[in-house]
């Protein structure tokens, strides 16, 4: 690992990708440095040391990035590969949900287009789903639940105003990083709300017009805001600095 930055000269080099910078990291950068750098680094940012959220997310978010760009550098070639496929499947979903009558948002990345130039579109992903011809929910949601891992980057599901049931709702327990579920003006009820036990990312729940009742919806939303309080405890659990 190069802990000298005088040592090197700057002007034969391309400016550092900012999740460099923040790993301390100089080139040549290698897979071994950025966990190396990592983890000297999460010691000192994890909250539960005396660093800030704020900062350890932003590490946290450093690090991934920084494995894909060495992951790209180090072999271009079986990267494009390893993503072509996957890209193509996903592009089949989008257009399968599409002709069902759901707008897809998708989620394209600054700092991959600095670092992955024309390949950084093989790296996009669906983020949002909300389903705008309301009389083919069911069909959207199954097409959700089959290629869910396809779709493991959805936060929000937008399903306001869908004949949907309790049942349907329950089946969106595969969304592991579902953060926000609007189910506003459905005919769901109490029995629905059991999936905020099953979604770990979930965090905001809209319930308004629905058949659930005032005291079930508030303590679905107090547990959500519990598990909120929870989530650093949670992090430091699995992070991978814990997990051997």
């Amino acid at each position: 690992m190069l802990t000298n930055p005088d040592s090197v000269d700057h002007r034969a080099m391309p400016p550092r990708p900012d999740f460099m910078i923040v790993l301390g990291l100089m080139p040549p950068y290698m897979e071994d440095d950025v966990k190396q750098a990592f983890l000297e680094k999460v010691k000192a940012a994890h909250p539960d040391h005396g660093g800030s959220p704020e900062a350890f997310g932003k590490l946290e978010d450093a690090y991934q990035q920084a494995l894909q760009y060495v992951s790209f550098r180090s072999d271009r070639r079986g990267w494009i590969g390893a993503r072509m496929e996957e890209y193509l499947a996903q592009q089949s979903v989008i257009s399968d949900l599409e002709e069902k009558g759901a707008n897809v948002v998708i989620e394209s990345i600054d700092w991959l287009q600095r670092s992955f130039g024309e390949f950084a579109t093989l790296t996009e992903r669906v983020i949002a789903v909300q389903i705008a011809d309301k009389s083919q929910a069911t069909d959207v949601l199954n097409v959700v639940k089959q290629e869910h891992l396809l779709l493991d980057g959805v936060k929000e599901l937008d399903l306001s105003g869908c004949e949907i049931t309790d049942d349907l709702v329950y089946e969106l327990r595969v969304l592991r990083s579902l953060v926000v579920l609007d189910l506003c003006n459905t005919p769901i009820t109490n029995t629905a709300l059991g999936i905020v036990h099953w979604l770990p990312a979930l965090q905001i729940l809209r319930l308004d017009g629905t058949k659930t009742s005032w005291w079930q919806r508030r303590k679905a939303k107090r547990f959500l805001a519990h598990r909120m309080k929870q989530a650093g405890a949670i992090d430091a659990a699995v992070h991978p600095v814990n997990v051997r």
